[in-house]
């Protein structure tokens, strides 16, 4: 009898080991809080940025939020560990929030990633994202921010996924540290290259971290998925 409980034992421990996720490392480097803005404010961006269309918002933007540029580690396509950045944006208030990551499109200028909080950017839908009660983690992808001295790996699966699913990492450490109220959820989005990041970093976290993140919700619009 005790030999069959020593092998129901050993059976237990074996599943566990092989149903867990790997290891994570720290991810988190720093979280600096750039900037706060009121919900009216926000509205007005938008409104700058729409123009009427922008009305239709007001009944969403419930929140104030806080913005910060958050830097992490992550591994470049070769393999070294780098430092990369990405955007954040935190509404003031909010309870029980999910976890939106919004990977941009295309950008032609540095100065256009998230973290730079540049007017008339992508980082305008992760504001209003956070007024709406979100909290908002955007990328800049490597060759951008903090690691714009290494080359962009456009449209290069792993080299987007990466960084994407290390900056959740980080974010998640941040959420953690300052106690925000999160429910556990995460939603993808992004269109065009955007699109094929979010799939990419999708696919990464389903087959990878299927235990680390749940996944609520996910949005891939116009990305060039099979070329």
């Amino acid at each position: 009898m005790k030999k069959w409980w020593g092998l129901v034992l050993w059976i237990f421990v074996v599943s566990c080991k092989e149903d867990k996720d790997p290891d994570v490392a720290p991810r988190l480097v720093s979280a600096t809080q750039v900037g706060e803005i009121k919900k009216t404010e926000v509205l007005a961006l938008a409104g700058a940025a729409l123009g009427e269309n922008a009305s239709f918002l007001s009944g969403f933007l419930k929140h104030d939020v806080r913005l910060y540029k958050v830097t992490y580690s992550t591994t470049s396509t070769d393999g070294r560990s780098i430092e990369a950045s990405g955007a954040l944006v935190v509404p003031v208030g909010a309870t029980g929030s999910s976890l939106v990551s919004i990977q941009h499109g295309t950008l032609f200028n540095e100065s256009d990633a998230p973290s730079y909080f540049k007017s008339g950017t992508e980082s305008l839908l992760g504001i209003v994202m956070g007024a709406s009660g979100y909290i908002t983690a955007l990328p800049d992808y490597v060759g951008y921010g903090a690691s714009k001295g290494e080359p962009h790996p456009y449209e290069h699966a792993a080299g987007l996924a990466v960084p994407a699913a290390d900056f959740l990492f980080a974010v998640r450490e941040k959420i953690k540290e300052e106690g925000w109220a999160w429910n556990n959820q995460v939603m993808l989005a992004g269109y065009s290259a955007g699109g094929y990041a979010t799939l990419a970093t999708q696919k990464l976290l389903e087959e990878q971290y299927p235990r680390e993140f749940s996944i609520k919700a996910s949005s891939c619009g116009a990305g060039a998925y099979n070329k």
